[in-house]
C-alpha cells in the first residue's frame, strides 16, 4: 500500500532484502533511513515498476546503509553536485520532465561520475540530446567511473541524435563502474558509432537493468552497444535494433561482446548491414571472454551474417542458450561459427 508521512523519521530495517512496490512519500520536515542485511547477507534495496520513494523538500534526510545522501530534483542540478563533488550520493528525490530544459548539445552531465547516483525508482523523462562533433561519450552521464554506480533510475521517453565518432547511451556514454535495476526508454541513434539503449560502451557491470529503447548505431545493442571486457547479467532489452553502416553490427542486448553475459534475453527486431544477431551481433572470445550463458533471444533477426542467437561468433562461448526468432542471412556465412565451445538447449 502506499506510505507517506510528514513528521520524524522512519527507518527500515531489513535482515536482508527491501522491495519497494507502490508510492513512498516523504512530506517534509522529515526523513528516512533505509538498512539492508542486518544480520543476514544478499539482500538488496530494489523497485518494482510502480514503485519509488519521493521527497517533498530537498532538506530532508536519506540514508542508505549508513551513507548520507544530497537530494537533487532536476538534471542541471544533479549535473552540477557532481560537477562539485564526483566522488558524492546523491537521490533524486522526485520524477523528473527535462523537456523544460530544452534540447542538449552534449552529455547533461560531463564530469565522471565517481560516487553514487540513486534513482530511488523515480524517473527522468524525456531528455532531448542532438550531438555534433568529434569524438565523445554521449548519455545522461558522459562516464561512470570504476567506483561509480547509479541505481533505480528510470530513463523515459529519452531522444538521442550523435552524429560524430561517440558512444552513446541511454543512462551513459561509457561505463566502468555499475548500473544497477536502471532502465530507459525512446530513441537512441548514432550515425557512425556504437549505440546502446542503456550504455554505449560497457566495460563494467550491468545487472538486474532493461531497455525498451529504439536503438541505431554502427554497432548497436538493445542493453549496450559495445560490452567491451564488461559482465552483464540478470538484464533484458526488447527494442528493435539497426546497425548501420557497411560494418554494422547489431545485437538484441549487445551489438559487440567480448566480456560475459549471463541470464539475460532480447525480444526485439535486429537488423545489420554486417552481422546481426538475436542477442548479440559479434561475440569475440579471441582474448578469453566472449561468453554467453543462460541466456536467450527470440526476436526476428535480419542481417549480412544472420543467427537467431549470435550472428558471427568469432571462438567465443554459448552455454545454455537458444534462439526462437525467424532468421534471414544475406551471406553465405550464416549463424555461429568459428566457435570455442557452443551448448544448445
Amino acid at each position: 500500500a502506499k506510505l507517506g508521512w510528514s513528521a520524524n523519521a522512519l527507518t527500515l530495517d531489513a535482515y536482508q532484502s527491501i522491495s519497494v512496490t507502490a508510492s513512498v512519500t516523504v512530506r517534509g520536515a522529515s526523513g528516512l533511513s533505509i538498512l539492508t542485511n542486518d544480520g543476514g547477507s544478499g539482500g538488496e534495496l530494489s523497485f518494482s515498476t510502480i514503485g519509488h520513494v519521493t521527497f517533498k523538500k530537498l532538506s530532508d534526510s536519506l540514508s542508505i546503509n549508513g551513507a548520507a545522501y544530497t537530494m537533487v530534483n532536476s538534471v542541471k542540478s544533479l549535473a552540477g553536485v557532481i560537477a562539485a563533488n564526483p566522488s558524492g550520493r546523491y537521490a533524486l528525490a522526485n520524477n523528473y520532465d527535462a523537456s523544460q530544459d530544452g534540447t542538449y548539445h552534449q552529455s547533461p552531465i560531463t564530469t565522471p561520475l565517481k560516487g553514487d547516483i540513486q534513482g530511488l525508482g523515480n524517473s527522468i523523462s524525456n531528455l532531448s540530446i542532438d550531438y555534433f562533433g568529434g569524438r565523445a561519450s554521449i548519455g545522461l552521464l558522459v562516464e561512470i567511473s570504476t567506483t561509480g554506480t547509479v541505481a533505480g533510475l528510470r530513463m523515459e521517453g529519452v531522444n538521442y541524435s550523435v552524429t560524430g565518432s561517440s558512444e552513446v547511451g541511454g543512462i551513459v556514454g561509457t561505463n566502468f563502474g555499475t548500473l544497477l535495476q536502471d532502465s530507459v526508454s525512446g530513441v537512441i541513434s548514432s550515425k557512425h558509432t556504437g549505440a546502446g539503449g542503456l550504455v554505449g560502451l560497457n566495460g563494467g557491470v550491468i545487472s538486474l537493468s532493461s531497455a525498451t529503447a529504439r536503438v541505431v548505431g554502427a554497432s548497436s545493442g538493445g542493453l549496450a552497444g559495445s560490452n567491451s571486457g564488461g559482465n552483464i547479467s540478470n538484464s533484458h532489452a526488447t527494442g528493435e535494433v539497426a546497425g548501420v553502416g557497411h560494418a554494422g553490427e547489431a545485437g538484441g542486448l549487445a551489438g559487440f561482446n567480448d566480456g560475459t553475459i549471463s541470464n539475460s534475453y532480447a525480444t526485439g527486431k535486429t537488423k545489420g548491414s554486417f552481422s546481426a544477431g538475436g542477442l548479440v551481433g559479434t561475440n569475440d572470445g579471441e582474448e578469453g571472454g566472449g561468453v554467453v550463458q543462460e541466456s536467450f533471444a527470440t526476436g526476428e533477426v535480419i542481417g549480412g551474417q544472420a543467427g537467431g542467437l549470435v550472428g558471427f561468433n568469432e571462438y567465443g562461448v554459448a552455454i545454455n542458450t537458444y534462439a526462437l526468432g525467424k532468421t534471414t542471412s544475406n551471406s553465405a556465412a550464416r549463424g555461429v561459427f568459428r566457435s570455442r565451445r557452443i551448448g544448445w538447449h
